[in-house]
């Protein structure tokens, strides 16, 4: 925990008890900098809220300036998002900070000097690393995200995929964009009822499947639903997507 940034954090105006509470939290995780990286889930339970109230809130808090969402990819795989206070950053840019004594200074950071360091350039020859043969398999099979796609959602996503240990494979993710083109106006509303309702695929909104199927048909993500898809599958436990 940092007291800095929990003072910090203490002293701005959120407009609203949930996003104050959320970024008390994260002030409370964080380290000097004002850096830290709780999950969704985390938030969540910590704050007592729901996953969707967090979602919306963090947003609402990078929107006015008192955060920013560091999103984070490997080899093209998105990694769970890190959390950076605006501690020391006021409106129209970051304060430079510098410390008595010190030969230099960065934005937002404090410079320190120490007489005993040597001056003298040190030259050193950087070998770039080589790509192993399986590294540049997984780029291969890591397909590329259209521009259409709400990309925070898709973020949060994954993430909770990752948090009930299904990870997309490239063929679920194939599916489940094919879905989401079809709904593109209602692509992070799709994305959102999954994650509140524990889903590990994306199903349509709610008033299209309350509407487009047949008398008698289980409403899916129901189990009736689900089992009926094992069957026609022939055993398929993990059904990704409704796909009339």
């Amino acid at each position: 925990m940092s007291f800095n940034a929990m003072a910090w954090a203490s002293k701005q105006k959120t407009g609203n008890p949930t996003r104050k509470l959320i970024l008390l939290m994260l002030a409370n995780n964080a380290n000097d900098e004002g850096y830290c990286w709780p999950s969704i889930s985390t938030i969540a339970r910590d704050c007592e809220i729901k996953k969707d109230a967090v979602i919306r809130n963090i947003r609402a808090l990078e929107e006015a300036g008192l955060l920013k969402v560091v999103r984070r990819k490997k080899d093209g795989v998105n990694l769970p998002n890190h959390y950076q206070l605006m501690v020391g950053v006021r409106e129209g840019g970051v304060v430079a900070q510098s410390d008595k004594g010190s030969s230099s200074e960065r934005q937002g950071v404090v410079a320190q000097s120490d007489s005993n360091l040597s001056t003298e350039p040190v030259n050193e020859t950087i070998t770039p690393p080589t790509p192993s043969k399986k590294s540049s398999t997984k780029k291969q099979n890591t397909l590329d995200l259209p521009d259409w796609l709400d990309k925070e959602a898709w973020d949060e996503w994954e993430q909770h995929r990752r948090e009930i240990g299904k990870k997309i494979t490239p063929a679920s993710m194939r599916k489940q964009l094919k879905l989401l083109e079809q709904y593109k106006s209602q692509q992070r509303e799709i994305i959102e009822q999954s994650i509140l309702s524990g889903w590990q695929g994306l199903f349509p909104p709610k008033e299209f499947r309350a509407t487009g199927r047949s008398s008698g048909e289980p409403e899916p993500g129901s189990l009736g639903w689900i089992m009926q898809q094992r069957a026609k599958q022939g055993g398929v436990t993990d059904v990704e997507v409704f796909d009339e």
